[in-house]
């Protein structure tokens, strides 16, 4: 046939070969077969490097967090993306009665961390969270 096939079973006592060529089963006396050359092992891609790979901003989930408990996790949060060199803390409060989100967001007027904040965009959680932009050292 001129093509290299797959051996799946040999039959000794036929002396023959159940072969696969082109997705097809053949059988195949074993004087008609040749051993083929090793298959080159597939060439591994070079990895590419990532850039930027590392994290951009801290997140924290407030929902259902008392006032004071908010505070005390988002100034944490606040803290370690200073710490970790990150451009943003994004602080979920949620829609609720909106006493998190106000306190927050005098929390942040105040804290010297931080250059800015807004609401999310409607991608990152709109009304119910608050991007805090924090000011590069």
């Amino acid at each position: 046939m001129g093509g290299v096939a797959r051996v799946i079973e040999i039959d000794k006592r036929r002396r023959s070969a159940r072969v696969e060529f082109n997705k097809q089963e053949w059988i195949v006396k074993l004087n008609r077969l040749a051993p083929a050359e090793a298959p080159e092992p597939p060439r591994k891609k070079p990895v590419q490097p990532v850039i930027n790979a590392a994290p951009t901003y801290h997140e924290i989930d407030l929902h259902g967090a008392r006032v004071e408990d908010a505070l005390e996790m988002a100034e944490k949060a606040i803290d370690q993306a200073v710490v970790g060199h990150l451009d943003k803390v994004k602080l979920i409060h949620g829609h609720g009665t909106g006493a998190v989100r106000k306190a927050i967001r005098e929390m942040l007027a105040r804290n010297p961390h931080v250059e800015s904040y807004r609401f999310g965009s409607p991608m990152e959680g709109g009304l119910a969270c608050t991007i805090a932009e924090l000011k590069r050292p």
